[in-house]
């Protein structure tokens, strides 16, 4: 966390194009993923492992850094091999098995569903209408028996 607020950490992405040129990208890392914003909403994730990482020792005005390789039609490029197959989120899925796939994908999703669940802001305005709603039963429910304990005792 740094002086003004939480930071924003960012990696090096050496971004392959289908069109075979390549470009270095600053990306931010969020959720374990290298992603690309378009304000506040994700466009595009990559996965990353910072196993895949390569050292860069830079050239002319681009520093050195660690850099992860990236293209345009993957979310995992694991060029040497480097992370294990697996089914959880540390692992790459294994691509000739589509159930692995659909395992790796579904805990990516259940982990964002956790994440967004603790984080959801309270509406405090939702549940002192559901409070009112339920006060304006119970007065009816009340007023209901009195209509007809006045109706047996009155008969």
């Amino acid at each position: 966390m740094s002086l003004f607020g939480p930071g924003v950490e960012r990696k090096t992405q050496l971004f392959f194009r289908d069109d075979n040129s390549f470009v270095f990208v600053k990306r931010n890392l969020k959720f374990s993923c290298l992603v690309e914003m378009a304000g506040e909403k994700i466009v595009k994730a990559w996965k990353h492992f910072y196993g895949c990482q390569l050292p860069f020792a830079g050239y002319k005005n681009m520093s050195a850094d660690m850099v992860t390789l990236g293209f345009a039609r993957d979310i995992i490029l694991d060029v040497f091999n480097k992370v294990p197959e697996g089914n959880d989120i540390m692992n790459k899925p294994n691509l000739r098995d589509k159930a692995s796939m659909g395992k790796w994908i579904a805990n990516i999703a259940e982990n964002q569903r956790h994440f967004f669940r603790a984080k959801r802001e309270s509406q405090v305005w939702t549940s002192r209408v559901t409070w009112a709603l339920i006060a304006v039963l119970v007065i009816m429910v009340i007023f209901w028996g009195m209509a007809f304990a006045r109706r047996i005792y009155a008969g």
